[in-house]
């Protein structure tokens, strides 16, 4: 991320209203989660982002339902699976 001038956003603790508030605060443009996907598709406070998101998601594939309500609200969601430590997207 460096090399690129970006920045990474970690936080220690999180709920679906302070990753909102963060991606709005920071102008996010990418997200790598195996965890919040469910937790952004579930949140009832909030409204359709004004970017496109790419997020990433891990782990077992998301629900057909989850994958809806999360580009509805304006994410574009790949999917990967599998040794995703080494996988060439993380070390190249």
């Amino acid at each position: 991320m460096a090399a690129v001038d970006g920045v990474n956003i970690c936080l220690r603790k999180f709920d679906d209203s302070t990753i909102y508030r963060e991606i709005k605060r920071h102008g996010v443009t990418h997200v790598w989660s195996a965890v919040v996907l469910n937790m952004l598709a579930s949140s009832s406070d909030t409204e359709p982002l004004k970017n496109q998101i790419q997020i990433l998601t891990t782990g077992a594939p998301p629900s057909a339902s989850v994958l809806f309500r999360t580009e509805s609200l304006g994410f574009t969601v790949s999917h990967g699976y599998g040794l995703t430590k080494t996988a060439g997207l993380v070390v190249s």
